[in-house]
């Protein structure tokens, strides 16, 4: 449902607002997937840190360098004051015709769907004379319906067109915020650098770790690490970053999330109850020792359980206005039939399947059932040689096809 690119998002409006983001998972590959929409779509490279890859001081010593070289665009003079508020105000004037021309085509929409009902009302009455009264009397309102089609390519070129403005405002926002530091901050910048330049990585790490991270989340205000990692590329200061976002909640247990949150002002979390959850090695006699040492009262185990409950489970428990929660119901990747599976099953249909077409068939998902029942160890025999038969099936047809 498009998780990943909204937490892009918040953090692309969180550097518009001069504030500073963290953004964690369980793994790396949820990182990067994260890493390279801001990168890409959103053109935000020169603003983040990917901490934690194995190429993360290099990459930060060259960045660095580069900006005080004058080779990259925050070394331009020319980001002033007025060309960014200029093109502030462009993108606000074309948001505001957005909005306008959306209630206008609203409006008409909502005016067709009841002339629609209207019509079908008398057709299904079979009075020709009313209906064709109708027709006769409305035809000049009825034809101005098909303008709408003019008046929705206008609204979807505006719209790419406040695309534009908006990632032109963000790419100025962020070259003068850059150019403001290198003005008023740069023997900081060039410290920090040379404190990279060490060639041993315990010096590297002891430089790092006495920079003005103040003047370094000005320069990158964007961070990304697995919570693995962590506690190797950033000191365990509180309330260090503006925002923290953490990813994947479901499959984060909450130790690991606790770092995460020490160095948060506020916090963001995002996964899905319905996915994959974390597991544990931890015995379930241990966890309960382990709760009576630190005297945790019965009722808080549940909750505070590092068997049982992942960080989105903390969560979930412990906000107090379902307004501090939010539900993405737009999904867009998987075959309309496969997700409509899960839809019914999991989500009480609340999901909009985007790329569904009044076509479709539901020739996707097909239900065998098999007898047996899972042994001591959790194995279904009957129903694991009915799948390998499937299979099997489905690769012969598939050579046989290509013959």
């Amino acid at each position: 449902t498009g998780k990943s690119y909204t937490i892009a998002t918040v953090a692309a409006e969180q550097v518009l607002r001069g504030k500073s983001v963290l953004i964690v998972a369980h793994t790396d590959v949820a990182v990067d997937v994260i890493a390279d929409k801001l990168q890409q779509q959103f053109q935000l490279g020169s603003s983040l840190i990917r901490a934690g890859s194995p190429q993360f001081i290099k990459v930060l010593k060259n960045q660095i360098d580069e900006m005080l070289h004058g080779q990259h665009p925050a070394s331009d003079e020319a980001v002033s004051d007025r060309l960014l508020l200029n093109a502030k105000q462009q993108l606000n004037t074309v948001t505001r015709q957005q909005t306008k021309m959306e209630a206008g085509f609203i409006h008409h929409c909502r005016h067709a769907i009841r002339r629609g009902q209207k019509l079908a009302t008398l057709q299904q009455g079979q009075s020709r004379w009313r209906l064709g009264f109708y027709n006769w009397a409305y035809r000049a309102g009825i034809k101005q319906f098909a303008q709408q089609w003019h008046e929705l390519d206008k609204l979807t070129a505006l719209i790419a067109q406040k695309e534009d403005l908006s990632l032109k405002y963000l790419q100025l926002a962020t070259h003068y915020r850059l150019n403001q530091l290198l003005k008023h901050k740069r023997s900081t910048l060039v410290s920090f650098a040379s404190a990279l330049r060490a060639r041993q990585s315990a010096k590297q790490l002891d430089g790092f770790y006495k920079t003005d991270f103040d003047a370094l989340k000005q320069t990158f205000p964007i961070w990304l690490s697995s919570l693995a990692s962590l506690h190797k590329v950033l000191p365990m200061e509180q309330q260090m970053f503006d925002l923290v976002i953490i990813d994947e909640a479901t499959q984060a247990n909450i130790a690991a999330c606790l770092p995460a949150l020490q160095r948060a002002k506020a916090a963001l979390v995002v996964g899905d109850s319905k996915q994959l959850r974390h597991f544990s090695f931890l015995s379930r006699a241990k966890q309960t020792q382990i709760q009576t040492q630190l005297g945790l009262a019965a009722d808080c185990r549940g909750l505070m359980s590092y068997r049982d409950a992942s960080m989105l489970d903390l969560v979930s428990q412990s906000l107090a206005s379902q307004s501090q929660v939010v539900f993405l119901n737009e999904h867009f990747r998987s075959k309309p039939e496969l997700i409509q599976f899960s839809n019914q099953q999991f989500y009480q249909g609340m999901l909009k399947i985007m790329q569904h077409r009044p076509c479709t068939s539901s020739g996707h998902l097909h239900r065998v059932h098999v007898t047996g029942s899972r042994d001591s160890k959790g194995i279904n025999a009957i129903e694991a040689e009915a799948l390998i038969q499937k299979l099997s099936q489905l690769i012969d047809e598939q050579e046989n096809a290509l013959v």
